[in-house]
């Protein structure tokens, strides 16, 4: 199925998805078990794919060379469940690391960035049931300091990163170098997830 075609469907089947991702296990379910909260990390030390990424703003973002902060890269689709279930997540971890020097770089794989504005809409409408959804739609409309929304529409740089299924996420340090890959959703705002991450990071204080 093309990803126009998965795009449809899932917008399609939402309301029967949303019962089962949203209300029925909560946003925080699938990932809130012990095994899943761990993140997993693969440790790798190389250079960052020379790939730049369209931003929302219009300007474009290089992945690869010193950019003198992490990035955690976090490539996701709006067709994909695995990835709206990550989306509140990432959100807390970006406000609690607020004081740290990351950058969260959000890559879709949509063709626009309408399929991201609209899964933003139906979040913030479901935000009233979880406030975790509402935090997740901020984070898809760029509301939240240190987050970049990008797009890969031709998952380009998606698969000069090995990627080939949703979502995965690349922690790149200042150097331009990947340190670690982290296969699958993760709970992000676990309490051994940022640890994990809150030693790696330079404080902005």
């Amino acid at each position: 199925m093309s990803r126009t075609g998965r795009t449809v469907f899932f917008f399609v089947s939402l309301s029967l998805i949303g019962l089962v991702l949203f209300q029925r296990l909560g946003p925080s379910a699938g990932l809130a078990d012990p095994g899943r909260a761990l993140l997993e990390p693969q440790r790798r030390d190389e250079p960052a794919p020379p790939v730049s990424l369209l931003l929302r703003d219009g300007t474009s973002l290089a992945l690869s060379g010193a950019s003198g902060r992490h990035l955690l890269v976090n490539f996701w689709a709006s067709w994909c469940a695995p990835c709206i279930e990550e989306l509140p997540h990432l959100a807390a971890l970006a406000r609690l690391l607020r004081n740290r020097e990351l950058r969260l770089v959000l890559v879709s794989v949509d063709e626009d960035f309408a399929a991201v504005d609209r899964l933003a809409a139906t979040l913030a409408e479901r935000g009233a049931e979880d406030p975790s959804l509402l935090a997740a739609a901020r984070l898809l409309r760029g509301d939240i300091p240190g987050v970049v929304l990008a797009r890969d529409p031709d998952e380009k740089a998606a698969r000069a990163f090995g990627t080939f299924k949703y979502p995965e996420t690349f922690l790149i340090d200042p150097e331009g170098r990947v340190r670690f890959r982290f296969v699958g959703p993760k709970a992000w705002s676990h309490p051994r997830a940022v640890e994990f991450l809150d030693h790696l990071l330079p404080s902005t204080r």
